[in-house]
């Protein structure tokens, strides 16, 4: 297959729209990583006005492979009906055990309100996916947008390598509340902003392999323009790099660190496998991976004392670990309609033991709250409409040469935030979901033009 080749830069209308998209990835992880009720509110509206904008002022014959955009979207809209109908109408049925009593000062309005913002907020993150996908009209928006992404990542790191050598006492301007030892910049979870940097710094490498256009096959070429940029321009990318990797090191976060560096390495072994002959290849890859993991393990000597005391302390007392069996027995009381998007909190309450101690207002794993909410109905479509993203970006890697960085980025940070979803939350922050979001409609864009 050839690549599409490089569009200019946006115009008219267009070159706004980005401007938009460009605020909203800058500025969602600013507020306390916007998971508050208030910013997720502020996205919502946000996203609606940016989609009816760009898709009124977009023509039908302009429009990206319009026919899967539809399916997507019905998909999506389908499963946003049906926890809608199950919040107004009641339609689930009511747990084993009568919830308890509301605590001063709610109400069952308040909970019905929650689950009201969780359903809105669920479809403006496929509304965001299609709007990224459709304006992402080349290889070169799609580098841009990457490229924002990467930097956005890296000013936030570096704002937090500041506030954690300045005495890690503040998150922005309040006085911080948890996680006094990690670095957390202005997100409150050290999971979650461990999450994003492992974005980032994935961004960042897939900026870095593909800033040098080059149509030749091999490892060798592919190699000599990637040291082309790292010894040109590529300072200060290498600084962005190293920032996002103390930072996220310095998060203190076991899952986060994990998973980023896991799909970090397959992202060199694959495109290094890819880059050339298949013996050739290998040996490569092998001797690439073991220098970057030569490399991380440099930096874990640094500035690792953190995280490798919380692997020390991994052990039983990580209550997750309790709440699991609870929250697969509430599931299979009610396997088929769930108990309602953005029900957890109530339902959890029902469940729990006295050995649980701890207040979980989350699953701390998304996939096991997907399907405790939604049903294992929704939560299989939901399933499947990511495993088929990711076959089309699998089909597309072995066909394109300039693109195949930006294609791989969505595989990888696919399977970053697939294995942190399994222990942790962060597909619940804005911040996390609507960054890998564009990272992923950007990569299966570029796929689309590669077919």
């Amino acid at each position: 297959m050839i690549d599409q080749p490089y569009s200019k830069r946006p115009v008219g209308g267009l070159r706004y729209r980005f401007f938009m998209l460009y605020f909203l990835l800058l500025a969602v992880p600013f507020p306390l990583a916007s998971n508050r009720p208030v910013f997720q509110w502020f996205w919502v509206i946000y996203i609606a006005i940016l989609s009816l904008w760009h898709f009124s002022l977009t023509r039908p014959s302009e429009r990206k492979n319009s026919g899967f955009v539809a399916t997507f979207l019905l998909i999506s809209i389908a499963i946003v009906v049906w926890t809608w109908t199950d919040m107004v109408l009641g339609t689930t049925a009511t747990p084993p055990v009568s919830l308890p009593k509301p605590e001063v000062g709610t109400s069952l309005e308040f909970v019905t309100g929650h689950r009201g913002i969780s359903v809105l907020f669920l479809l403006s993150h496929a509304i965001w996916f299609a709007v990224i996908f459709d304006i992402s009209r080349s290889i070169r928006d799609a580098k841009y947008i990457v490229r924002f992404i990467g930097i956005t990542c890296a000013l936030y790191a570096s704002y937090g390598l500041v506030a954690y050598f300045a005495g890690n006492s503040t998150v922005l301007w309040y006085e911080k509340w948890a996680y006094h030892e990690s670095l957390t910049s202005t997100f409150v979870n050290r999971n979650s902003f461990a999450a994003f940097c492992g974005l980032g710094l994935q961004a960042l490498l897939a900026y870095a392999f593909c800033s040098r256009e080059t149509n030749e096959a091999g490892f060798r070429s592919h190699m000599i323009a990637f040291l082309q940029v790292m010894a040109g321009s590529g300072a200060i990318l290498i600084l962005a790099i190293f920032v996002t990797a103390t930072a996220l090191i310095l998060s203190g976060s076991r899952a986060g660190m994990l998973s980023s560096f896991i799909a970090t390495t397959i992202y060199f072994v694959a495109y290094l496998v890819h880059s050339g002959t298949q013996t050739r290849s290998m040996i490569r890859s092998i001797t690439g991976s073991a220098l970057f993991l030569l490399v991380v393990g440099l930096m874990l000597e640094i500035s690792g004392d953190s995280i490798l005391g919380r692997f020390q302390q991994l052990d039983n007392a990580d209550q997750r670990f309790f709440a699991y069996p609870l929250i697969l027995d509430a599931i299979k009381h009610q396997p088929l309609s769930g108990y309602g998007f953005g029900s957890f909190i109530d339902v959890f309450r029902v469940f729990r033991t006295p050995e649980m101690y701890s207040f979980f207002d989350r699953a701390h794993s998304d996939i096991l709250e997907l399907v405790m909410t939604v049903g294992l109905p929704a939560a299989i479509l939901i399933f499947w409409l990511v495993c088929h993203i990711l076959y089309r970006l699998f089909r597309a890697l072995k066909s394109s040469n300039k693109s195949r960085p930006l294609i791989l980025l969505g595989i990888t940070t696919s399977i970053q935030i697939g294995l942190h979803s399994l222990v942790d939350f962060s597909l619940q922050m804005p911040a996390v979901s609507y960054t890998y979001l564009a990272i992923l409609a950007t990569s299966l864009s570029v796929s689309d033009r590669t077919n």
